[in-house]
């Protein structure tokens, strides 16, 4: 171990995820806690001790990155109504985890973090403009273009997961199709009912909307790859190659440029990975 290690959590709505980092983005040590977004402050604390610990300390760490799911805004805090971490709403966070780690801390949205984990490393290696959406308790997206990962001037860059979505006006496109929500109002798995679109009515419907909201982006963005991640990547090429297909049904083929599909290459682990990628720190409000 040395000073350069970082350590990064990616703290979401049903897990936490801790990943010691060397300075090229290799994972030393890794650990996954259980952390739901409604337990308390007290026993987050609690879980985030536990997993530093089982990622080796502090002793040896220069910095932390923080993943959050929830828009991070321009004064480091999140607001109740647009994270899945209720518990850490209106808390200075930067300031916060700095005080309580001890070690210069920054925090960043967890999608774009990913962004960032998947472009330092990743599927986005080498890339300009790129698209990631992460399929995991909710709908999160990270955006890059000209090679930077944008936050935007709010905090929100790339949030796809809240664009208007169906016949009701505060109906998002979250609402039907992270994986979550898809299951409570279904009961079955997102992934199994996309793979089974061509048989099953709530499959294609999400597969169709999947596909839409991917194809516009990149008729908007004139984007070279958008990114799957999160849990749902588990299922491997056969989902990969569905939402291709749905993408490629949505999209004109002449404004299609070649856009490529793919699944994240960093797995569960990309948010904490990437927030403590080159450039992260600076995207992310810092103390």
């Amino acid at each position: 171990m040395t000073t350069t290690d970082a350590i990064g959590l990616d703290i979401g709505g049903t897990t936490l995820k801790a990943a010691r980092v060397d300075a090229s983005g290799h994972v030393l040590e890794s650990a996954t806690l259980k952390a739901g977004g409604g337990i308390s402050r007290e026993a987050l604390i609690a879980t985030i001790d536990a997993a530093i610990a089982m990622v080796g300390g502090l002793d040896h760490v220069a910095r932390v990155g923080i993943a959050v799911g929830g828009v991070v805004r321009r004064d480091g805090t999140m607001s109740a109504d647009a994270t899945n971490l209720p518990n850490l709403a209106g808390t200075p966070l930067a300031a916060f985890f700095t005080e309580r780690l001890g070690r210069p801390s920054h925090v960043l949205n967890d999608a774009q973090a990913a962004m960032h984990g998947e472009a330092w490393c990743g599927a986005a290696r080498g890339l300009s403009h790129a698209l990631m959406v992460t399929l995991g308790t909710g709908l999160g997206g990270g955006l890059m273009l000209d090679g930077r990962v944008r936050s935007g001037p709010h905090g929100s860059a790339g949030e796809i997961g809240a664009w208007p979505f169906g016949a009701n006006d505060d109906a998002m496109l979250e609402d039907a199709v992270s994986p979550v929500r898809f299951q409570r109002r279904t009961r079955r798995a997102l992934a199994d009912a996309l793979l089974a679109a061509d048989c099953d009515a709530e499959g294609a419907a999400a597969l169709s909307a999947i596909g839409r909201a991917f194809a516009a982006a990149h008729l908007l963005l004139d984007l070279e790859a958008i990114l799957i991640g999160g849990g749902i990547t588990a299922v491997g090429e056969p989902l990969r190659a569905a939402i291709e297909t749905a993408v490629r049904r949505a999209c004109p083929a002449a404004l299609r440029h070649g856009l490529a599909v793919r699944l994240g290459a960093l797995g569960p682990y990309a948010g904490a990975i990437g927030a403590v990628a080159p450039g992260a720190s600076a995207a992310g409000v810092q103390s």
